[in-house]
């Protein structure tokens, strides 16, 4: 194997969609339990998690059910989330994914 181009985003990676989606599920959580989640670093930090294992089952799967037990006090969050609503909400992540992809092809002289 010979490796003929390389290219990147470095704003671009898992990361980043696994905090657009905590931050879908922080909103949700906010409207079902009437507190501000995003004010909890420990909730956070536990939507953070959640959405990644949210996301990876998503690869797989057309829906997957984010939860997290005590999310805030005694309030246990759960909500089902599609691979279509976590696409629209990472949209413009996806689109960028191209760009690099792009420029490798154009470095390596290839179409």
């Amino acid at each position: 194997v010979q490796m003929v181009a390389t290219a990147w985003d470095e704003t671009l990676g898992g990361r980043e969609f696994d905090w657009r989606l905590a931050s879908y599920l922080a909103d949700v959580a906010a409207q079902q339990s009437g507190v501000d989640v995003r004010a909890n670093r420990r909730a956070m930090a536990s939507l953070l998690a959640e959405a990644r294992r949210t996301k990876e089952v998503l690869s797989a799967n057309a829906v997957a059910t984010a939860m997290v037990e005590g999310l805030v006090g005694d309030f246990d969050f759960r909500h089902d989330v599609s691979r279509r609503q976590f696409e629209a909400l990472c949209a413009d992540l996806i689109a960028r994914v191209a760009g690099p992809l792009r420029a490798a092809l154009a470095q390596a002289q290839l179409s």
